[in-house]
């Protein structure tokens, strides 16, 4: 019997197998850069809104005069000393509370949330910063000494929270938390 050219039937299955394997290696691959591009997307997202706001904050304090953080009943929030800060004990929640900055010309800035909003607000105009971002703004004035007469410098402690610009709140779009110091020239 002479041989016809052509594959045989078991050589059909073994490259049909190969190329399934191959194929199915390559998806796998793919699907996972896919999420950790999202996944960084989404986080690059949220960092620039709360970078935005960490930079309106701290050039705000480079000029300030002074500063006071009142509660959303208008009563000023008191500082803690700077030795309360040591480990895990330095969050204060401060919901709804306002940021106050007082310049050398006597204009006032205010930061505070408005809904998902952070709120920068002078004579001239109202800014949202990270408009429907923003989770959670927490302010804390700090002095440095427990005694009230002894004021060596003043400092804010301030937490953002902002979402990815995105509908869905799971592992791959998470909110991006900062906490940082800005302190009132001497």
């Amino acid at each position: 019997m002479k041989k016809t050219g052509g594959f045989t039937f078991i050589e059909i299955i073994v490259a049909v197998t190969l190329f399934s394997f191959v194929t199915t290696i390559a998806f796998t691959i793919f699907s996972k850069f896919s999420s950790q591009s999202v996944k960084g997307t989404s986080m690059l997202d949220s960092t620039a809104v709360s970078n935005k706001a960490y930079n309106l904050i701290q050039q705000d304090m480079l000029v300030a005069k002074r500063f006071e953080v009142r509660e959303a009943n208008n009563n000023p929030i008191s500082q803690v000393d700077a030795d309360f800060f040591n480990g895990d004990n330095a969050a204060m929640e401060n919901e709804n509370c306002r940021l106050i900055i007082e310049l050398s010309d006597g204009s006032n800035i205010k930061y505070y949330q408005q809904d998902n909003s952070l709120v920068r607000e002078t004579s001239e105009r109202k800014e949202n910063i990270g408009s429907d971002r923003i989770q959670k703004v927490n302010f804390l004035p700090v002095r440095n000494g427990k005694n009230e007469e002894t004021k060596l410098f003043d400092m804010l402690f301030v937490t953002i929270e902002a979402y990815p610009e995105t509908e869905k709140r799971d592992e791959q779009h998470k909110t991006i938390k900062i906490d940082f110091f800005a302190a009132a020239p001497l």
